[in-house]
């Protein structure tokens, strides 16, 4: 580039995790004078191999996801005496949690505990459920990376 051309009169700028980098297409003149193709530089190569590894490594930074939970979505049961919920991946118990509520607003508080893994939450509910339909809301902070997921089910009491 000479100091007339700007990065946005012949190609992009990248922040990448190394810094700035900018992807030029330049013509490819070798034996075809003004054929119109393009080459892609060295520096958008490099620019493609980062992002693929970025993109390789992101399952590390993945959030805790319920894999498991007793109730069950949907269910209609009999009222329980606590309630579990498996992760894929160990929670911190500090900012996780589950939150029991029915549509007329009325909430019943739990006490939660996690597994020595750290990947099964347990709620167990502190006053007696009413038959009708729940809703339970759950959060999750993996321990891994600090990464903050929640999603909510509904089941019924008979």
């Amino acid at each position: 580039m000479t100091g007339a051309e700007s990065i946005w009169d012949h190609g992009v700028a990248l922040h990448t995790p190394i810094g700035y980098t900018y992807i030029t297409a330049k013509p490819y003149n070798k034996g075809n004078k003004g054929s119109g193709q393009m080459r892609i530089t060295s520096t958008a190569w490099s620019a493609v191999a980062v992002l693929c590894c970025c993109y390789a490594v992101s399952p590390a930074f993945a959030d805790a996801k319920l894999v498991q939970s007793s109730p069950a979505a949907d269910s209609a049961i009999a009222a329980p005496k606590s309630i579990t919920l498996t992760f894929s991946e160990k929670l911190v118990s500090v900012s996780s949690g589950v939150a029991l509520s029915m549509s007329d607003g009325m909430t019943i508080p739990t006490k939660t505990s996690l597994s020595e893994d750290g990947t099964i939450l347990t709620a167990r509910p502190t006053s007696p459920f009413m038959s009708g339909k729940w809703t339970l809301s759950w959060r999750a902070t993996s321990a891994a990376d600090g990464h903050k997921s929640e999603g909510t089910y509904n089941f019924t009491i008979k």
